[in-house]
């Protein structure tokens, strides 16, 4: 007997903090859409305050009727909501994705600090974490997943383990009215690609439920390499009670590079000069850095210009913007 699909009315209850004020990301889209209604329905049970937020990245000419609608729907639950229309799209060249992604998590923790609300919480199902495991696969990427949640970001993604299946389910039994994005059929993007053609040869041709499987190996991958960083972040706390780049601080660093295996040692790196630049450098660079800070090399050019490089017993650090 194959197993049940897991309820999204189940998956809030055992994600959502009783108690919690929420402002709820919601596109217009089935999957958003039926996790406002479902946290709507459950607003008493768990003692829940709701508030709607929507983005209109003005990059379709109807954006403005999916932002309409989302706030008609708002209105119909008696709830707050909150809109932001962008000014300038993204810049020529950049990936459409990142930015869009960047846009709508910047807007909605302003809104979240401003009314003073404990979570955000976002709609991405089980097809979204297969879908990124395999676009990082297949794009040379390292495999990380997405989180459930993100502390930091006071960020809750409770749908993580519901395949959309179970969401349309939901949508179809309580006749949930929502937005189609046509751009969601365009497989000029990779995400688009997965979704119509990778995914369902591989579930045709190997398993029924391969976006579950993927969701679950992609959830311990992420389990995973988050205790990896656990032991970088502590090791960079260590470190760090030294200046940036000192001989104290180059002795500290290789003390604990001498204690790493390989597979740590390049994210420890990574921890390290992300402190300086702001993002990740990622495998191969680090590597760099490391032999680097094993003395094994005499500089590295980082991505953005900035440099590191042997000075002194330690190591400077130039950066032409600069931080």
């Amino acid at each position: 007997m194959s197993r049940p699909h897991p309820s999204l009315i189940k998956a809030l209850k055992l994600g959502i903090p009783r108690g919690s004020s929420l402002i709820v990301a919601v596109s217009g889209g089935i999957d958003s859409v039926a996790l406002l209604h479902a946290l709507n329905s459950l607003k008493e049970e768990l003692t829940l305050v709701l508030e709607v937020a929507h983005i209109d990245h003005r990059l379709r000419t109807d954006s403005a009727l999916d932002a309409a609608f989302v706030k008609d729907l708002a209105e119909t639950f008696h709830l707050p909501f909150h809109l932001h229309v962008v000014e300038s799209g993204p810049e020529e060249g950049s990936n459409i994705e990142g930015w869009g992604r960047k846009v709508r998590y910047d807007f909605l923790t302003k809104i979240r600090s401003e009314r003073d609300l404990d979570w955000i919480i976002t709609a991405h199902t089980a097809d979204d974490v297969a879908e990124t495991l395999l676009m990082r696969l297949i794009s040379n990427k390292e495999p990380k997943s997405i989180s459930a949640c993100e502390e930091q970001r006071r960020l809750l993604r409770p749908l993580l383990a519901v395949p959309r299946m179970a969401v349309q389910s939901y949508a179809s039994e309580h006749k949930l009215s929502f937005r189609e994005d046509p751009t969601n059929q365009d497989t000029d993007f990779l995400r688009n690609r997965v979704r119509h053609l990778v995914l369902p040869l591989l579930a045709r041709e190997f398993d029924q439920r391969i976006v579950e499987s993927l969701s679950e190996r992609a959830t311990a991958i992420q389990e995973d390499l988050n205790t990896l960083y656990q032991l970088c972040e502590t090791a960079v706390t260590r470190a760090s009670t030294h200046s940036f780049g000192s001989r104290e601080w180059l002795r500290a660093v290789k003390l604990e590079l001498s204690a790493m295996s390989d597979g740590v040692q390049w994210r420890f790196a990574e921890l390290l000069v992300k402190t300086k630049v702001g993002f990740n450098l990622g495998r191969v660079k680090s590597r760099e850095v490391v032999r680097l800070l094993l003395q094994q090399r005499q500089g590295v050019e980082l991505p953005g210009g900035a440099q590191m490089r042997l000075q002194e017993g330690g190591i400077s650090f130039t950066d032409p913007k600069g931080s």
